[in-house]
């Protein structure tokens, strides 16, 4: 058996410099000390392991040949070499990862997965002394990071990159007999569906982060589309198919939340300013950035003014128009405000088309 754990001071606590042979040598060394644990007659054996600031826990489950599943107790030296690997994986600014997933199927293949966003459910107190021991730039959304968004185009490369995040997702979640999964989504949703080892198929939760990184994906789309279709096959082949709608016609752009020289807009009303405020910023996102802008006419104060776009079904307008008239009392686009009115200051529902044409319009 090639040598494991044992040889190096315990790890998990700092980074370590990346060694590949290193890191071929404890796979290869988990590989054969997983076969060497399996009853006969098994399928694949999943390992799974979540690690955070010295804390840890692991879970061992076998698949047999009829789709049944047998789960076991990890031994500890599992942990000891996922430590060690842990450590060598950190990259400055991007950390190292959470959660590992170790499948090995007959006669000795094997597949790794790695999920540096995963909540592994160890505690506030790991997750401190994990973040000084392996400091990271960006944070995800369960450690009180910002949800990922884009407020722009995605080029091919960052789209097939979201593409394989997604399959790391899933490969991360699915139940250990897993060979086919399919995703529907829209942005009401997902929904996932898993056929077995056994070729039986029934739903499964979907990841808690499956939604953003598929809202993420629509953002960015070059063509709006309303819903999707994401298939994966064991071990990470992928695909997705998307649909669209046809777009309604009409959908006019409000004129900027500040007016141009010389130009004069009527007052709002005091009796009708705070529900325009609301209509104005309750109105259905259809493209949003994480960043907020400069107060052009208080710049000295904090960037607050949301770089958000919201529509009605008939207006799309930028979240600066409410900011500006809740905080400088700047009156709207009169149209938009006389719409508004008419709608009683109560926005409509939106559906997905409308969606989908509003963003084209902000984009042409």
């Amino acid at each position: 058996m090639t040598q494991g754990p044992g040889e190096r001071p315990p790890a998990g606590y700092g980074p370590w410099p990346y060694d590949q042979a290193r890191y071929d040598q404890l796979v290869q060394w988990m590989g054969t000390a997983m076969a060497a644990l399996a009853p006969g007659g098994w399928r694949r054996v999943d390992l799974r392991v979540a690690m955070a600031g010295g804390a840890s826990r692991a879970a061992l489950a076998v698949v047999m040949a009829d789709g049944s599943v047998r789960e076991y107790q990890a031994p500890r030296e599992f942990l000891g070499v996922a430590a060690e690997l842990r450590s060598m994986m950190y990259r400055p600014g991007e950390g190292t990862w959470f959660g590992m997933r170790f499948m090995l199927e007959p006669p000795g293949a094997y597949r790794t997965w790695f999920d540096a966003e995963l909540d592994p459910g160890l505690g506030a107190e790991a997750y401190r002394r994990d973040l000084a021991s392996f400091p990271r730039d960006w944070l995800p959304v369960w450690l009180g990071g910002a949800a990922r968004s884009t407020d722009r185009p995605l080029d091919p490369e960052e789209q097939a990159q979201l593409l394989g995040d997604v399959a790391r997702l899933l490969g991360m979640f699915l139940p250990s007999g897993w060979t086919r999964s399919t995703v529907r989504y829209s942005p009401e949703g997902s929904s996932v569906e898993v056929t077995g080892l056994d070729g039986q198929t029934g739903t499964f939760p979907a990841p808690p982060a499956l939604n953003e990184i598929l809202a993420v994906l629509r953002q960015g789309a070059a063509e709006p589309w309303t819903a999707a279709t994401f298939r994966l096959t064991f071990p990470d082949t992928h695909e997705i198919d998307y649909e669209t709608a046809t777009a309604p016609d009409g959908l006019r752009m409000a004129a900027a939340p500040l007016p141009a020289d010389g130009e004069t807009r009527p007052d709002v009303p005091e009796d009708e300013r705070d529900a325009l405020v609301r209509y104005l910023e309750q109105a259905p996102i259809v493209l949003a950035a994480r960043s907020l802008d400069v107060d052009e006419l208080d710049p000295g104060r904090a960037a607050r003014v949301p770089l958000t776009f919201h529509t009605d079904g008939a207006w799309v307008w930028p979240g600066a128009v409410g900011y500006y008239l809740r905080a400088h009392d700047v009156a709207p686009d009169p149209e938009l405000v006389a719409h508004a009115r008419g709608n009683g200051f109560r926005p409509p529902e939106v559906d997905d088309a409308t969606r989908g044409a509003a963003v084209t319009l902000i984009r042409s």
